[in-house]
């Protein structure tokens, strides 16, 4: 497939590389690969190829291989410079554990999600606002950005440890996660407040009868300029400049939309 031209074999652990090889920059990052192996398991549950399975449990063995006991557990940014952990490769590796593991039941990617889960709620979590911060430094200092995707992240962990588990507090941790991020992010007139590649993610793991999605799928539809192209924020009309990102957030939003529509 196109996605292995970036898979990079080197040890200690292969995983995706940022571009695609070889030679390989080797400059991996264990939140790609982290949404790889959710993008994967999307592709095997709509192809039935089991091979992307597969290549979405080896993706999550090289995100679990930047875990360590440093600052307590968590999991790093990128490989090369071991700086920060994010909640960027934390939040969406339990999701992607959890993904496979629907699938394949071992317990050992329960276990990884419901541990790395904890540690991102005890050391990234604001107290006051429920949002997630950003990262924290190998000194244990915080950089306290808030971006929607973070937050919808482990919305995403929460729903998914609710489901596996049955246990009700990660069932109440996601609907305080959710009113946290909708009141942040949600504005009047359908617009989420960020750029489509992170605002698209908080947009599909809310629950669809929490908000009226309708709208806010009708003010980014409406947003596409002459070329039909989406702007570089929600709702924002394109520019002069446009990147791909942007495009394909858009779309997935509008596609999630339809399928909540038909799923009525």
């Amino acid at each position: 497939s196109m996605a292995e031209t970036y898979w990079n074999p080197q040890g200690p652990v292969p995983g995706f590389d940022v571009n695609p090889g070889p030679p390989f920059p080797e400059d991996r990052y264990y939140d790609d690969n982290a949404w790889m192996a959710m993008a994967l398991v999307e592709s095997y549950e709509v192809t039935g190829d089991r091979h992307c399975l597969e290549l979405a449990g080896k993706a999550i063995d090289y995100c679990l291989s930047g875990l360590d006991r440093s600052l307590g557990g968590g999991i790093y940014w990128r490989e090369n410079h071991k700086e920060s952990k994010n909640t960027c490769s934390n939040g969406p590796t339990a999701a992607a554990c959890l993904a496979v593991y629907r699938h394949t039941k071992e317990p050992r990617l329960l276990a990884a999600a419901q541990d790395i889960y904890a540690w991102t709620k005890k050391n990234l979590q604001d107290p006051k606002t429920h949002l997630f911060w950003d990262n924290m430094r190998q000194d244990g200092s915080v950089d306290k950005t808030f971006w929607s995707y973070n937050t919808a992240l482990m919305i995403r962990a929460a729903k998914g440890l609710a489901q596996a588990t049955g246990q009700s507090r990660f069932g109440e941790d996601a609907a305080v996660m959710q009113r946290a991020a909708m009141a942040k992010w949600l504005k009047p007139a359908g617009v989420i407040d960020d750029e489509p590649q992170f605002a698209h993610l908080l947009f599909e793991n809310l629950d669809p009868g929490s908000f009226d999605y309708r709208q806010y799928a009708a003010t980014l539809a409406a947003s596409r300029n002459n070329e039909g192209l989406f702007g570089t924020r929600w709702g924002q009309r394109a520019g002069s400049k446009s990147q791909m990102l942007h495009q394909a957030a858009a779309i997935r939003a509008l596609a999630v939309a339809e399928l909540w529509s038909r799923a009525k």
